[in-house]
């Protein structure tokens, strides 16, 4: 029982460690967006599946932060054309799977831009379950709403 017990408290743990751990976001103390510059978010909403792994945010070639679970990142950026991409940290960070997602986007003067990472089961075969992840942007409304449950990624 004390074995299960102890089992049982070293995953929850473990999996924690993969979960965002900064404060909740709060529109109202995000800073303000200024005329020469741009916000982009990305997020992703806290889930079991992969819920210990997490990708590494990339932005025009820049590291910003990992991805946790349930967690949420922020670049600031200058208006113009930007290269996200959403990518493995290697062999000792984060373990994550899939191949790298590349986003092109063109960001105008004092916006903010919202991108989800979500992640799917796009099938099964016996015991194998195979899995999807896209990055996608998604409307401010959505965007605000769901963000209201995450962390920042620290």
């Amino acid at each position: 029982m004390y074995l299960r017990i102890f089992f049982l408290g070293t995953i929850a743990l473990l999996l924690s460690a993969c979960s965002a751990t900064g404060p909740r976001f709060d529109i109202s103390k995000a800073e303000a967006v200024s005329s020469t510059a741009s916000q982009v978010y990305l997020f992703r909403e806290s889930a079991f599946i992969e819920s210990g792994t997490y990708p590494v945010v990339v932005v025009d070639g820049k590291e910003i932060g990992e991805l946790r679970n349930g967690g949420y990142l922020v670049a600031k950026v200058i208006p113009g054309p930007h290269k996200i991409v959403v990518q493995s940290g290697g062999l000792v960070r984060g373990q994550w799977i899939h191949s790298p997602k590349q986003l092109q986007i063109e960001v105008a003067p004092s916006t903010r831009r919202y991108f989800q990472l979500s992640l799917r089961t796009t099938g099964s075969s016996g015991n194998t379950i195979y899995r999807g992840d896209s990055v996608v942007e998604v409307p401010e409304a959505y965007a605000l709403k769901t963000l209201t449950e995450l962390r920042l990624s620290e």
